[in-house]
């Protein structure tokens, strides 16, 4: 059976990069996408169907969360060869805040769904962060079964 590009593989292809210089959360992911993508040429129908769009749901995701990995040398959504972000440079955090003060400026500012665990943790998060997690006053609950996106529910004060 036919399907198309793998989507993360041609961008690191393009950009000369290596798994093995990727964050190890990637790593994972794309671990888990080549198990899945080794499962479509035993599967039939209509299962194949469904487990083909979860393939590339994931091809897109493993690709999205690369290029915000890398985003700082990406410009004007042209992919120049990219520089490895040296170990010890750290990213744009939010300092002085803690964990439960980020959640509730999300919160202030409405944005309390679909939120992925990379952007969290650049906004300074601290927690470590896997499936449902409470901080503060909330509960960041993991929406998805292969993806790090939460939403931001309240927890009701006892």
């Amino acid at each position: 059976m036919e399907y198309k590009v793998i989507q993360f593989k041609q961008f690191l292809q393009e950009n000369k990069l290596k798994v093995a210089d990727l964050p190890e959360p990637i790593q994972e992911k794309i671990d888990i996408f080549y198990r899945l993508h080794a499962l479509l040429e035993t599967i039939q129908e209509p299962d194949f169907q469904e487990l083909l769009e979860q393939v590339e749901q994931l091809d897109i995701e493993i690709q999205e969360d690369i290029e915000e990995e890398y985003e700082e040398h990406l410009t004007n959504n042209e992919y120049p060869s990219i520089v490895k972000r040296p170990e010890n440079t750290p990213k744009k955090t939010i300092k002085g805040k803690s964990d439960a003060m980020i959640v509730e400026e999300l919160v202030k500012m409405r944005r309390t769904t679909n939120i992925r665990r990379s952007k969290l943790i650049n906004m300074g998060i601290k927690t470590k962060l896997k499936g449902d997690t409470r901080i503060g006053n909330h509960l960041l609950k993991r929406t998805s079964f292969f993806y790090y996106r939460y939403n931001i529910i309240p927890l009701k004060e006892e």
